[in-house]
């Protein structure tokens, strides 16, 4: 067996040990993402990343008179998208065991300049998107990662030719990830989030912090009720997103004197699941399900700012705990 392939087998048996993406959050087994971004850069990875900026126009046609319903039907198509990006179990196979999404990648749809997948990537902010490991159906057997692109920039697919763009995210899910079928309204929305990217040349990279995630929650838990009667998956899809970004802020609040937090945001998790379970029913239990995680959103938030400083969105405490433990959290070179 050659050196990469010790290197992904290694990798395969740390994958195991992760919390499956739309899975409550269980004990702290450390900071996931350490897995993929390369050492040196992780401080810097962890604590910021790019700002957004995201357009849209109410019609693929620019001289169309604008439409406000229209409008407004594509941001909430933007906003589920951007969830969706944010949503490892939309790759499904060992891209979700190992929680990576397509913002692991494409950072606020921007590229990633510390991502080093073991096995995949050779230098950073590079990745081999015809390898086995994670695709059947496009392994090529040969090592021979791209850099990964930024998606706010012309690419080699047009962003406003209609359905080239969905045909695309298509096949990356399905076939570069072995993901399953996302359906129409799933790729919809994430084509709508790529196409209303914008670059944003000289923005500073904004501070990566508790609400970031918090709001993720919050925004997954708003866009999934929205379509909840007409797209019954995409909804679940969602609120599956939404517990992936409680998980990652239950892996930040690690000290042993935060356990009230994690509690809380388990008990959210845990909840969410049982609105996942709901959906369709249209039942009260279903509108007060969703009444109570709003709800727990919003003390979820005092409690969590309470003690953020504790938590390791703090840097000072991210640095001395990436000192102590990120080398020792992913397989050696």
């Amino acid at each position: 067996m050659d050196h990469r392939g010790t290197k992904l087998l290694t990798f395969a048996a740390l994958t195991l040990a992760v919390t499956a993406a739309s899975a409550a959050p269980k004990e702290n087994r450390g900071l996931s993402a350490l897995a993929w971004l390369e050492p040196r850069g992780a401080l810097q990875a962890l604590s910021n990343e790019p700002d957004r900026r995201l357009h849209v126009r109410s019609s693929e046609n620019p001289a169309a008179t604008d439409d406000p319903g229209s409008t407004k039907r594509r941001w909430q198509q933007i906003s589920a998208g951007e969830i969706l990006f944010h949503t490892p179990i939309l790759l499904g196979g060992q891209a979700a065991k190992a929680g990576i999404s397509c913002a692991s990648c494409h950072v606020n749809g921007r590229d990633n300049a510390h991502f080093q997948f073991p096995g995949v990537s050779h230098d950073p902010g590079t990745a081999d998107v015809t390898h086995s490991f994670f695709s059947s159906f496009r392994g090529d057997d040969h090592f021979n990662p791209v850099s990964i692109p930024d998606l706010t920039r012309p690419g080699k697919i047009s962003h406003e030719n209609p359905e080239e763009l969905e045909k695309f995210i298509r096949g990356l899910i399905v076939e570069e990830f072995d993901g399953q079928e996302p359906g129409n309204a799933a790729l919809t929305a994430l084509a709508a989030y790529v196409r209303a990217l914008r670059p944003c040349d000289g923005c500073s990279p904004r501070p990566l912090i508790m609400t970031t995630h918090l709001g993720r929650v919050k925004q997954a838990l708003s866009a999934a009720v929205q379509i909840e009667a007409s797209e019954q998956r995409l909804s679940h899809l969602l609120i599956g997103g939404a517990r992936t970004q409680l998980s990652l802020i239950h892996e930040r609040y690690a000290d042993k004197k935060l356990a009230r937090e994690r509690t809380a945001i388990t008990k959210l998790s845990v909840d969410l699941a049982t609105l996942q379970d709901n959906i369709g029913v249209r039942s009260a239990r279903y509108y007060q399900l969703h009444r109570k995680a709003t709800d727990q959103i919003q003390a979820l938030r005092k409690l969590l700012a309470d003690s953020e400083s504790r938590s390791l969105y703090n840097p000072e405490r991210l640095e001395a705990y990436l000192e102590k433990h990120a080398i020792r959290q992913r397989p050696t070179h």
